[in-house]
């Protein structure tokens, strides 16, 4: 897709981690005490669009908290709102792989929950840097809490950026975790 100025915060493409469903009602804004299924109120895709998002990402944990059906409204609803969604909860896909183009650069947004395996993320990670494309891998790892990112991050990082990932940005600890270049590149 070519951009054409759908963001006007300086950025090019504004992408949010999307941890949890959203229904098409409005939903009760008091859910019960430590639970953590969620599902969230049709009122979400105002705040998306106030911000600016581009394109949310579903490789999570929470997304298809609501099941199989709950997943595929929120793509629904994404999509008429005009956002673009990446990523799948429970598998890696070149379909679900979001390619923008802005003048000569051709980015590649690869989504991943590695909560529920990485199998394929290398492949298409190859795949989509002999397309010449800008790779950015938008993980979802590491451990909750943790400020200090852990022996399974780097290695996975330093095999997708030998497989040809630019960049890697990822989610998921609730804190934000120390950042480190690998060969050259910033993960």
């Amino acid at each position: 897709a070519n951009l054409g100025g759908r963001t006007r915060w300086g950025a090019d493409i504004a992408w949010l981690n999307l941890e949890g469903p959203i229904s098409d009602k409005e939903m009760a804004q008091n859910p019960k005490d430590k639970s953590l299924v969620f599902n969230f109120s049709k009122e979400t895709i105002e705040a998306l669009k106030y911000l600016k998002i581009t394109t949310v990402g579903l490789a999570n944990n929470h997304t298809a908290n609501q099941g199989a059906v709950g997943l595929e409204k929120t793509k629904n609803i994404l999509e008429q709102a005009g956002i673009d969604a990446n990523g799948d909860p429970n598998k890696i896909d070149g379909a679900d792989v979001k390619h923008y183009k802005q003048g000569n650069t051709a980015v590649a947004l690869v989504a991943v929950n590695t909560l529920s395996g990485v199998q394929g993320a290398e492949e298409l990670i190859k795949q989509e840097k002999s397309q010449h494309n800008f790779v950015i891998i938008l993980p979802h790892w590491g451990n909750e809490y943790q400020i200090t990112h852990s022996g399974g991050q780097e290695k996975l990082a330093r095999a997708w950026i030998a497989a040809g990932a630019d960049l890697i940005i990822g989610s998921h600890p609730h804190v934000v975790q120390d950042a480190q270049v690998i060969n050259g590149k910033l993960v």
